[in-house]
């Protein structure tokens, strides 16, 4: 298993080595946190939201019902 850097995660309830958001360089457990496209974006200058689901071949579709299903 890949050691995960100390600084990428942080404490949630429930959820031991969160991961931080992926526009701060986290690996991609951090979509987790990224608004669904079409929200407006508090960091939208640094956003990784669309590369990183081009990176693993998710279509924003697929993400908005993945987040959905799990929301």
């Amino acid at each position: 298993m890949e050691e995960i850097d100390p600084e990428k995660i942080r404490e949630v309830s429930g959820w031991k080595n969160a991961p931080i958001h992926i526009c701060m360089d986290a690996d991609y457990r951090g979509l987790t946190f990224c608004c669904k496209p079409g929200y407006s974006l508090s960091y939208g200058f640094k956003c990784k939201r669309d590369l990183t689901l081009k990176k693993l071949g998710l279509s924003a579709e697929e993400f908005i019902r993945i987040k959905e299903e799990f929301s």
